[in-house]
């Protein structure tokens, strides 16, 4: 009969280490059942009208594509007045996760998430990517700003959650 209460014990203890991991990996690095908590909606404006972002006016635009009777809208990333772009980190990883743009361009990323943010080149191998590494890991409603006067294509993750990665093509 010992032995049986034992073995409860050991399993109640198990589950409970593994309901303890789930809620600090949850809450830690946002990986659990519900990524989408506590994002705001995004809004698309049509027509290259302009947006207000952090107290600054961006101009967002969309391209529709109709073929046939489906109608397919791409979704850009949100631009400010003065030409730069911006990519926001959310709990559910990067938006726009995928940017191409020309040489000479800025990439302001903003952390519009509960954890910290620090940008990073997911290819450390050369000096070329590494250029893209942040020097500080940020918190909420941080920014880190890059300019690329380089051509080519920049993988880049967050350093403190690498399961979100994004892609920046420069021509």
């Amino acid at each position: 009969m010992e032995e049986k209460i034992k073995d409860i014990f050991l399993i109640l203890l198990v589950g409970a280490v593994a309901v303890a991991t789930y809620y600090f990996y949850q809450n830690y690095f946002g990986v659990g059942i519900n990524n989408n908590q506590n994002e705001p909606n995004i809004e698309i404006i049509e027509g290259g009208s302009t947006a207000t972002s952090t107290n600054k006016t961006t101009t967002t635009s969309t391209k529709n594509t109709t073929t046939g009777t489906k109608t397919t809208t791409t979704k850009t990333s949100t631009i400010t007045p003065e030409g730069v772009y911006l990519i926001y980190y959310y709990k559910s990883g990067f938006s726009p996760n995928d940017l191409t743009i020309k040489r000479g361009t800025s990439v302001r990323f903003i952390n519009k998430s509960s954890t910290s943010m620090r940008v990073f080149a997911t290819d450390q191998s050369d000096l070329f990517h590494k250029q893209l590494n942040q020097s500080q890991t940020v918190g909420y409603d941080g920014v880190y700003e890059y300019t690329f006067t380089q051509v080519g294509l920049w993988e880049y993750t967050n350093a403190t959650n690498n399961i979100h990665l994004g892609k920046i093509l420069v021509y």
